[in-house]
């Protein structure tokens, strides 16, 4: 996997996703760029920046790169070496959801992964399984009629597909270790850059762990529908 070229396409997909906020100004527009540039290599940060929006926290901060986030009364404030950029809750949700699904990194096909044992527990029943590791089978798992998506899904190892052939569906929130990394090259990294810009920029979709509860269930639904 060509670290470079990926880095070039996920800074394409930054600049074509900005230029598509349309409330932005073009000084904040520019001053976001340089913000999330910190981003490539983790996403933790944003992360719990989310975190904080959604348990309604006042602040917090990442000192190593200087960016603040604070929320006063309906403001939700952005500061980067000292340079504030305020937003609503929806713009500020639309903005840390979309530098967080466009940074994050996707894994090829293949690919054997730990997910967080407590969510594979309420699939699997912990007697049946080892430990919760699963093989990416499939990506970017959407609906079009709705705004959100599950980055993969996947069967658990050794057992395979479940009886019914449904695959696990989660998020890279879930994924606890990486154990091993699935075959890629210049096809693989074309498909991630497409598929991205399709869901994220075109679709205005986000990956299912910035999903509203409303969201979360129109997808459930459209599932069941389609599996019967």
């Amino acid at each position: 996997m060509n670290d470079l070229n990926i880095n070039k396409l996920t800074e394409k997909l930054i600049i074509e996703w900005l230029n598509k906020l349309r409330y932005l100004s073009d000084i904040k527009r520019q001053k976001l760029y340089n913000l999330v540039k910190n981003y490539y290599n983790d996403v933790s940060f944003l992360l719990k920046i989310n975190n904080a929006i959604i348990n309604e926290e006042k602040f917090c901060e990442d000192q190593v790169n200087n960016v603040i986030y604070e929320s006063e009364k309906d403001k939700h404030i952005l500061i980067y070496k000292n340079d504030r950029m305020e937003f609503t809750y929806f713009q500020i949700k639309e903005i840390i959801s979309g530098m967080s699904d466009i940074l994050e990194k996707i894994y090829p096909l293949g690919t054997v992964v730990e997910l967080k044992k407590q969510y594979l527990e309420k699939i699997v029943s912990e007697n049946k399984i080892e430990s919760a590791r699963v093989v990416i089978v499939n990506r970017f798992i959407f609906h079009n009629e709705t705004k959100t998506y599950f980055q993969y899904a996947g069967v658990v190892y050794p057992l395979g597909m479940f009886e019914n052939g449904k695959a696990i569906q989660f998020t890279s929130q879930l994924i606890e270790k990486v154990v091993y990394i699935g075959y890629s090259d210049e096809q693989e990294e074309a498909y991630v850059y497409l598929l991205k810009k399709e869901l994220i920029i075109e679709k205005k979709m986000h990956s299912f762990g910035f999903s509203t509860k409303a969201e979360r269930e129109n997808f459930e639904m459209k599932t069941e529908v389609e599996n019967k």
